[in-house]
């Protein structure tokens, strides 16, 4: 049975512009650029199921 739909992401373009700096940013702890990978790609429209397996995290962590 599948799990409850992923809730829609809407980012302004500050928010997305925001977030796209911090995952290239050197000096940023690589627990905090990943969230922000994940939030980008959750706001792309991506399933809970892709961002899993693209960032090879478990489902409950790619869930927002």
């Amino acid at each position: 049975m599948p799990g409850p739909k992923a809730p829609v992401v809407n980012l302004s373009e500050a928010e997305r512009e925001g977030l796209t700096k911090l995952i290239k940013r050197h000096q940023v702890g690589q627990q905090i650029a990943l969230r922000a990978r994940i939030v980008v790609a959750a706001a792309d429209g991506q399933s809970n199921q892709a961002i899993a397996t693209r960032y090879k995290v478990t489902l409950d962590t790619a869930r927002l």
